[in-house]
């Protein structure tokens, strides 16, 4: 069929001039008037197809219902090719040493370091491009934690886990089942049915946390320093378990979670913040606080409505009024203050306003501002604060990148999503968990485009 007008079919498209190794566009039929393809107008082409003008696909080649297909009128995705067209990021989360995403048609991606299943492509190999998530659909939530990963899919939104499954932090078999590379359903408390109703689901270091329709909090994994909040501090737990107040009543206001390495925090339908696990340098955020850790939820006192949390490897930050406040351990200067080596005390970070996000990593800290700019402080051995200083900073510095919606902190590692969907990453590259394409046991501070996925 000579779909673009010019005379020529099919193979003897490839060889003619002025289209030397352009072969027709596929799939359309068009039927051509009297001047040849290259010069029809956008408007002369009937109403289901479109006008290419690239030097690829001239005339009228690609249907109108298809206006984003892939590599169609010299379209080019970001990410990659869908079901419906270009198929880019949508939401981007960061672990210790990978990293996922979840796309706008569902899908889920990952990448960086692949022992115990981390990546949930049904291998174990490191990579250093994104690698779909086998067998999930309708993905709408993904976190990464330290060595597995869950996610949020389908119309019921049930959970999903994949990686190590040592203390069951996978949430649907007995502790010790070791690690899957595949993406299993988490259970409910009764180990019957599928855990469903998720609103937002966090992984930490051995435990994972959800909450649920209901308001309800559940977690799983293990509950050493009580960080399944249920009152308990046992080694593990079978099934996931509902999380209770310091009065040990059922928690029915959860509406986010975030999972530090050893405690996680609720933002809770008041906006107010509660949290639990491990309180080693105040992570918790209430000075008053003597306890090494806390079972369950406690709330942080004297902050106003918070809009978004993040829970570190060893400390806690919040955006509450637009302002950043953080604490906990402050070793290199994460908490954007020079006091200490650890405080309990949430204080704002200086030169910081208008905040919409925050994430805390293993040393640093990263914030998005409203006007899509984003600034990190803390240590930077890595190259995770996004400049060439390699020495700690109390003071936020901001990262080269711009109209940033979406940011994600690993443990030395970030990435960022902008206006246009395309991801850029930086920081520790060890297990290729900035998805560039390459693997580097060098700092590489400057942020870098991830490579496309590459689909199962």
């Amino acid at each position: 069929i000579d779909n673009d007008c010019d005379g020529l079919i099919d193979d003897a498209d490839k060889n003619q001039s002025p289209l030397v190794g352009r072969p027709d566009f596929t799939g359309t039929v068009v039927t051509c008037g009297g001047t040849r393809g290259w010069f029809i107008k956008d408007g002369d082409c009937p109403a289901d197809l479109l006008w290419c003008s690239s030097t690829i696909d001239q005339g009228c080649t690609t249907r109108a219902t298809q206006l984003t297909t892939c590599r169609a009128c010299n379209t080019a995705c970001g990410f990659a090719c869908g079901q419906k067209g270009c198929d880019e990021v949508a939401k981007i989360a960061s672990g210790e040493n990978f990293s996922c995403a979840t796309t706008q048609e569902g899908s889920a991606a990952c990448w960086g370091r692949g022992a115990l299943g981390r990546l949930g492509n049904d291998g174990t190999r490191s990579l250093s491009v994104p690698s779909q998530v086998t067998g999930l659909t309708g993905v709408t939530q993904i976190a990464a934690g330290f060595d597995s990963a869950c996610a949020i899919a389908g119309a019921n939104g049930d959970v999903f886990c994949w990686g190590n499954n040592a203390n069951n932090q996978l949430g649907n078999s007995d502790p010790g089942a070791g690690s899957s590379a595949v993406a299993l359903p988490a259970l409910d408390p009764s180990g019957a049915n599928n855990l469903s109703g998720a609103t937002s689901v966090a992984v930490g270091d051995q435990f994972a946390c959800a909450t649920l329709t209901t308001g309800e909090l559940a977690c799983w994994g293990s509950e050493a320093n009580g960080r399944l909040g249920d009152g308990n501090s046992a080694n593990t737990t079978s099934f996931p378990v509902l999380a209770v107040d310091d009065s040990f009543v059922t928690v029915e206001d959860a509406k986010l979670v975030s999972a530090g390495a050893r405690h996680a925090c609720i933002i809770t339908s008041a906006n107010a913040l509660e949290c639990w696990g491990n309180n080693a340098n105040g992570r918790l955020g209430d000075p008053g606080l003597n306890a090494t850790e806390s079972s369950t939820l406690h709330l942080v006192p004297n902050l106003g409505p918070v809009t978004a949390v993040s829970a570190g490897t060893n400390h806690t930050c919040a955006v509450s009024g637009g302002m950043v406040l953080c604490w906990g351990l402050n070793q290199h200067g994460q908490l954007g203050r020079a006091s200490g080596a650890g405080d309990g005390t949430p204080a704002a970070v200086a030169g910081l306003s208008h905040v919409i996000a925050v994430g805390a990593g293993a040393t640093f800290t990263c914030a998005l501002g409203d006007a899509g700019s984003v600034y990190c402080w803390g240590g930077n051995g890595q190259g995770e604060r996004g400049d060439l200083n390699p020495h700690d900073s109390t003071t936020p510095s901001q990262v080269p990148v711009e109209r940033v919606v979406a940011l994600s902190v690993g443990a030395q590692h970030a990435c960022a999503v902008d206006d246009m969907n395309a991801v850029r990453c930086w920081g520790f590259n060890f297990f290729g968990q900035l998805g560039t394409g390459a693997s580097s046991s060098q700092a590489e501070p400057v942020p870098q485009l991830i490579r496309p996925l590459q689909r199962n």
